[in-house]
């Protein structure tokens, strides 16, 4: 089991969704809303937001991405 980071998924995915498109989703989203605001985005814009994504979920876990890129 991972250690805990510094964001949750659901905060990881607002937060990165919220620095590509410039807007904030509700607080009551879901992770799974989150994932379909971010699939809708055009190419370019929601292959940066899962690049953040990442990004966001690796603080506090140094295993995050190599344990990711393993799937």
């Amino acid at each position: 089991m991972m250690a805990k980071g510094k964001y949750t998924r659901k905060e990881a995915g607002i937060k990165a969704y919220s620095e590509v498109t410039g807007e904030e989703l509700p607080p009551r989203v879901t992770v799974a809303e989150i994932r379909e605001y971010s699939n809708a985005l055009p190419e370019d814009q929601r292959k940066r937001c899962h690049e953040l994504y990442l990004h966001y979920m690796s603080l506090g876990r140094p295993e995050y991405l190599e344990h990711y890129s393993n799937r």
